[in-house]
């Protein structure tokens, strides 16, 4: 399929996340994540299947 029509990105990220100054926490990781879909089919993606990419990234986070 040519990239015209449709191609994605996924981006996953895991961050330091510092507490604020003064405090005796220790930093945490923040997982963050995200996925783009390009292309003139992108629209149908988002209609058809948006709710279960959105459900399967959650699943993922769930089992870090």
């Amino acid at each position: 399929m040519p990239n015209w029509m449709l191609r994605c990105e996924r981006v996953q990220e895991c961050v330091e996340v510092h507490p604020p100054s003064g405090t005796l926490d220790e930093p945490q990781t923040a997982y963050q994540f995200w996925e783009t879909f390009y292309g003139v089919l992108a629209p149908v993606v988002k209609a058809a299947a948006g709710s279960q990419i959105v459900r399967g990234f959650d699943v993922w986070m769930e089992g870090l």
